[in-house]
C-alpha cells in the first residue's frame, strides 16, 4: 500500500513538471496595461488629455426649447403720392393717335387709351426744353396708354392701416456644440475654439421687419448653422469669429436687450494685453458688416447709408473681485454711393417705336427700340455719379459689474452708458426701436415699423442737379441688469433701459415727371423703454426652466411732413398734377405704441 502510493505521488509530480516546462515555452497572454485618459486641471474642470499628445481638450454645448406669445398689433404704413403704373409710348405726329398699339379696355377709360403727352420740334443746335441737352433735326410727338393689365391708379400719400392678422406665436429649437483645444507654448496656450450653433424655427420665430413695411414671416419652418465662434488665440492675439469687443453686458435674457449684444460671433483680429493686478486692454480691428445698420433704396419713411470696411474697437477693463469696470469705444466710418433717378437709354425723334416706360415713387425708368438712323438725346433726368461720402463715426461707453453677496450668494448687478454717433449698433445689435433687437424678439411691436440706420437724408430731391445729401444719426442709451437668488436654485433677471435715436433735421423732397415737388418725410426722434423679468427653476445642476415677460413701449416722432401731400396724380404718368400742397397727418396710435411678450425656454447644459 506504502509503495503504491509512492509510486501515485512520484507520477503526479513528474506530470506536473512535464507540463510546467512545456507552458514556459508557450506565449505569454497576459492583458496589456489599459491607458486611461488624463484629467488636465491646468485650465480649469471638464479638460482632458488628448492621449498622445499634450493638448487638452473640453467638450460642452447645451439644448434649448424655447416657445414664445406676443400679442397681435396693428402695423402702420405710409402710402406713396403715386402708386405704380405702366404705360405704353409712340412716337407720331401732333394731333395723330398712333394706330400701330391694340387698343383694349383699360381701367382709366377710353378717352385716355391714348393721349399726347408732349410734341416738339428741334432744329441743329436747339435743346430739350426738358433738360436742355441739344438735339438734331427731328420732331416728334410723346404719345402714351396705360397698360391694359396694369393700369394707372393715382393716389394721395396717406397711413394705411394693416391690420393684426400676424402670427402670435413662435418655436425655437437649439442645439449648440463647443470644442475648446488648448497647448502649452513659451508665449502661453495656443488655443482654438469653436461653437457651432443649429437652430429648428418657425412661427414669428421666423419673422423678418420691413422699413414703414410689414412684418414677413415665412411659410414654413426653417433650419440652420451658425458660426457663433471659430478662433485661434496665441500670445494675446485672437483670429477669426469671436465674441465682439465693445458689447460686455449679459446675455441670460431670454427676450431683447436694452443694449447691444452680438451673439453670432464678429470677424475680427484683436490684442490684448494683460497688465496684471486684474487691469487689460483690448485693441481690435472688427469686420464692419457684422454691425449691420445698412440701408438700400429710398422708401417714403427711411434712413439710407451703407457701411464698409472695418471698425477700430478698443476697451480698458479692470476686474477684481467685487466685479468689474470697463471703459469702451468704437470709431469707423459710414459711406454712400447714390444714383439719381433717371431714363436710361431714352431716345426721342424718328422713334419707330417704344417698350414700356415704368414710373413708380417719382422714379422714371423706360426702354426703347429705335430705327437705325435715330439721333437723340441719352437722359432725362441724367445719372448722378458723386461718388462715395464718407462721414466719420463712433461710440463710446461704460459697463460696470457688482458682486453681491451680501443679498444673496450669486447676485450680481450691471450697468451700461453708451453714445453713439453713426454707430446704432453701439445701443442696439440689429434692426432698431420697433424690434428692440430684430434677432431676439423677431416681432414684437406694432404701429409704423421703424428701421434706424447710421445715416439720413436731409436735403436735395435726388436729381442730377439737386443730389440727396446726408446726415448722421445720433443715440444713446442707458440700462440695468439684475440677478437675484431666492434659493440655490430658484433664480430672478430683471432688467430695464432706454434707448434715444436723434436722426438730424431733414428738408429733402421728392420729383416727379412733371417737376412737381412734395416732402419726403423721414423719421424724428425715436424713445424706446423696455422692462423684462424672469423666474428660473434648475431642478438639477445645469438644467433650466424658466419663464419670462418682457414690456415694451415706442413713442416715435416724424418730420419733414408739410408738403408731403399731393394733388390727385397725372391719370396718365402717375404723376403729381400739383406740387405738394398739404400736411401728411400720422395718427398718434401709428407713431406710440406697446406691447408685451413672453417666453417659456427649457435648457440643458452640459
Amino acid at each position: 500500500m506504502t509503495l503504491t502510493k509512492s509510486l501515485l505521488l512520484g507520477s503526479s509530480a513528474t506530470l506536473v513538471a512535464v507540463a510546467g516546462a512545456q507552458a514556459a515555452d508557450l506565449p505569454s497572454k497576459k492583458a496589456a496595461p489599459a491607458t486611461y485618459v488624463k484629467v488636465c486641471d491646468a485650465y480649469g474642470a471638464g479638460f482632458f488629455v488628448i492621449p498622445g499628445t499634450d493638448t487638452c481638450v473640453k467638450i460642452g454645448g447645451y439644448v434649448r426649447a424655447e416657445y414664445q406669445y406676443v400679442p397681435s398689433q396693428r402695423v402702420h404704413v405710409i402710402t406713396p403720392n403715386v402708386v405704380p403704373t405702366r404705360v405704353q409710348a409712340q412716337s407720331g405726329a401732333a394731333g395723330v393717335a398712333p394706330v400701330n398699339f391694340v387698343v383694349g379696355a383699360s381701367a382709366v377709360g377710353a378717352a385716355q387709351q391714348f393721349t399726347q403727352y408732349e410734341f416738339q420740334t428741334y432744329t441743329a443746335g436747339g435743346t430739350n426744353t426738358l433738360n436742355g441737352v441739344a438735339m438734331v433735326n427731328s420732331s416728334y410727338a410723346l404719345w402714351v396708354q396705360p397698360n391694359i393689365t396694369l393700369p394707372m391708379a393715382g393716389s394721395e400719400v396717406g397711413v394705411a392701416q394693416q391690420g393684426a392678422n400676424q402670427s402670435t406665436t413662435g418655436y425655437e429649437i437649439r442645439g449648440r456644440i463647443d470644442v475648446d483645444a488648448r497647448t502649452p507654448t513659451t508665449a502661453g496656450p495656443a488655443r482654438t475654439f469653436i461653437r457651432l450653433r443649429a437652430a429648428n424655427t418657425s412661427g414669428i420665430r421666423n419673422t423678418t421687419i420691413a422699413n414703414n413695411g410689414i412684418y414677413g414671416e415665412a411659410a414654413t419652418a426653417s433650419s440652420g448653422i451658425t458660426v457663433e465662434s471659430a478662433m485661434v488665440q496665441w500670445a494675446g492675439f485672437t483670429f477669426g469669429v469671436a465674441p465682439e469687443n465693445y458689447a460686455m453686458m449679459p446675455s441670460m435674457f431670454y427676450n431683447a436687450n436694452p443694449w447691444t449684444g452680438f451673439p453670432n460671433g464678429m470677424k475680427q483680429i484683436a490684442y490684448t494685453q494683460q497688465f496684471g493686478g486684474g487691469l487689460s486692454a483690448t485693441l481690435a480691428i472688427e469686420d464692419r458688416q457684422d454691425f449691420g445698420y445698412s440701408a438700400g433704396t429710398a422708401q417714403y419713411t427711411y434712413s439710407q447709408g451703407w457701411d464698409t470696411g472695418h471698425n477700430l474697437v478698443a476697451n480698458i477693463r479692470l476686474d477684481q473681485s467685487w466685479g468689474f469696470a470697463a471703459i469702451h469705444g468704437i470709431a469707423g466710418k459710414n459711406t454712400v454711393s447714390q444714383n439719381a433717378k433717371s431714363i436710361a437709354g431714352v431716345n426721342f425723334g424718328n422713334l419707330a417705336h417704344a417698350d414700356d416706360i415704368t414710373t413708380a415713387n417719382g422714379a422714371y425708368v423706360s426702354s426703347f427700340t429705335a430705327t437705325p438712323d435715330l439721333v437723340g438725346f441719352g437722359a432725362l433726368y441724367g445719372t448722378n455719379s458723386p461718388g462715395v461720402d464718407k462721414y466719420g463715426a463712433w461710440a463710446i461707453g461704460t459697463t460696470l459689474n457688482f458682486k453681491l453677496p451680501m443679498i444673496a450668494p450669486g447676485d450680481q448687478l450691471w450697468l451700461t452708458a453708451n453714445y453713439s454717433h453713426g454707430m446704432m449698433a453701439a445701443l442696439l445689435s440689429g434692426g432698431g426701436l420697433s424690434n428692440v433687437n430684430t434677432p431676439a424678439n423677431k416681432r414684437l411691436l406694432g404701429g409704423l415699423l421703424r428701421v434706424d440706420s447710421n445715416l439720413m437724408v436731409t436735403s436735395g430731391n435726388g436729381s442730377v442737379n439737386d443730389p440727396y445729401t446726408y446726415g448722421t444719426v445720433n443715440g444713446w442709451n442707458v440700462a440695468a441688469a439684475f440677478t437675484h437668488y431666492w434659493a440655490s436654485n430658484v433664480r430672478s433677471n430683471f432688467s430695464a433701459g432706454y434707448i434715444e435715436v436723434n436722426p438730424p433735421n431733414s428738408t429733402a423732397t421728392q420729383t416727379d415727371v412733371l417737376n412737381n415737388s412734395w416732402a419726403l418725410p423721414q423719421w424724428g426722434k425715436g424713445r424706446l423703454q423696455v422692462y423684462t423679468g424672469s423666474l428660473v427653476y434648475s431642478p438639477a445642476k445645469d438644467l433650466d426652466i424658466g419663464i419670462e415677460t418682457q414690456y415694451a413701449r415706442l413713442n416715435n416722432r416724424m418730420q419733414n411732413t408739410a408738403g408731403a401731400v399731393c394733388a390727385p396724380a397725372d391719370a396718365i404718368l402717375g404723376a403729381c398734377a400739383v406740387a405738394g400742397n398739404g400736411d401728411l397727418a400720422v395718427p398718434k396710435n401709428a407713431l406710440n405704441n406697446a406691447n408685451w411678450t413672453t417666453k417659456l425656454r427649457v435648457e440643458r447644459t452640459f
